[in-house]
């Protein structure tokens, strides 16, 4: 065999290979997309496993197995498979990202912020590590320390101090610092910005119901009762229901029109994994961004 022969009888070789090693992972990988589409995440679990069986250093897929475990609230081993993912590839943002969302899920906040920070480090794109700065604010919120939390907000406020989720954070902070009228203002900015009608109605509940809560604090039910009438959805309408539970019977009525004068239907909420927030819902990409910076939220 001539020397032209043996290379192609070699290239043929592994061209075979490759072909044999990448079906199996194509047909993997449309079954486990298939299942993640129909939120099937447990039984898109084996196919996943399948693709790193065949390509175990293959970083994408751990991530992806990690995403599933996250969402069938397997956090210790959602952890494991983004810390495998980080192993192969430390420049990988989305799986710091996700170690810090399920580390905030276990109210170890301050090293959620850590795995929030190194995400950012590795980020390229400015929209996404303006948001995982937005990430680092509501964990400190939810620790309640509200100094750290300020401080991290205040680089964003002056890039876009009109922007919705930096006033949404602005308007949480003096909630808690029970400043109920500055609290109201700040929401107000919100709902009446030009481009909230544009957002889903589920993530104008996250704003109405805030709004309503201040004016709530503020004794004014009048228009407590008004803003929570376009909050009634998705888990908000059982947070209202918790707040006032007198309320529920008007509020048990057809769900309340929208702002935009649509009838909006009850949404069963859920986190999607590497969106970073528990609010708002849905993920923060589908915001409609405001002031100065666009940065997709």
């Amino acid at each position: 065999m001539n020397i032209f022969a043996k290379f192609a009888f070699a290239f043929l070789l592994s061209f075979g290979i490759t072909m044999l090693v990448a079906q199996p992972i194509k047909d993997a990988d449309k079954k486990a997309e298939a299942l993640i589409k129909q939120k099937k995440f447990a039984e898109a679990i084996p196919f996943l496993n399948e693709m790193i069986k065949v390509e175990p250093k293959n970083n994408k897929w751990h991530f992806e197995k990690g995403n599933c475990a996250f969402r069938t609230s397997d956090m210790e081993g959602a952890k494991a498979d983004y810390a495998k993912s980080i192993e192969l590839n430390p420049k990988f943002a989305p799986a710091y990202i996700q170690t810090g969302n399920v580390l905030v899920k276990q109210k170890k906040y301050d090293e959620a912020v850590g795995f929030f920070k190194k995400g950012s480090v590795q980020e390229t794109v400015p929209a996404k590590k303006a948001q995982y700065s937005m990430m680092i604010v509501d964990a400190y919120l939810q620790k309640n320390d509200l100094p750290n939390a300020k401080v991290n907000l205040a680089a964003l406020q002056k890039s876009a101090p009109d922007n919705v989720r930096v006033l949404y954070y602005e308007g949480e902070i003096k909630m808690k610092e029970k400043n109920w009228t500055g609290a109201k203002e700040t929401y107000m900015k919100i709902v009446s910005n030009a481009n909230f009608p544009k957002m889903k109605p589920i993530v104008q509940a996250q704003y109405y119901y805030s709004l309503g809560l201040a004016c709530l604090e503020m004794k004014d039910e009048h228009n407590a009762r008004t803003y929570w009438r376009k909050a009634n959805i998705g888990k908000y309408k059982n947070m209202i229901g918790n707040r006032k539970p007198e309320w529920v019977v008007e509020f048990a009525e057809p769900e309340s029109a929208n702002p935009d004068g649509a009838v909006a239907t009850p949404t069963t909420t859920t986190t999607e994994p590497a969106s970073g927030f528990e609010s708002p819902e849905e993920t923060p990409a589908q915001e409609a961004p405001t002031g100065a910076a666009d940065w997709g939220f």
